[in-house]
């Protein structure tokens, strides 16, 4: 397992530059608008498992872990290695009302059977 914040994004995150901040904004604009996703992808090609994505699919790509404020991007990952994906039961960012105030992330979580 590899869990914690990655500060990158996964090929298959839908940034929505409106919904990040400022400071994201402003790099995406400069690298033509979009973000680099090349660490976590290698992750991805070195066998490791998005958890939330093996759980949710392409839902997953629409869910925010950064910045509680403005969740316009996940950074924030548990990978999975040598476990079967069929064991991951749940996996969730968890932003309620309360997380927002905890943190500038969210928290993730998996559930393995």
């Amino acid at each position: 397992m590899l869990a914690g914040d990655f500060n990158a994004n996964s090929p298959v995150q839908q940034v929505v530059a409106e919904h990040c901040k400022a400071r994201t904004r402003e790099e995406m604009a400069a690298n033509g608008g979009v973000l680099p996703r090349t660490a976590v992808g290698r992750l991805l090609d070195a066998g490791y498992l998005d958890t939330l994505h093996s759980v949710l699919g392409a839902e997953a790509g629409r869910i925010g872990s950064f910045t509680t404020q403005e969740p316009g991007q996940r950074v924030d990952y548990i990978f999975s290695f040598g476990i079967d994906a069929g064991r991951l039961r749940q996996a969730k960012v968890e932003q309620d009302r309360l997380a927002k105030y905890a943190s500038d992330h969210f928290p993730v979580m998996v559930e393995i059977e």
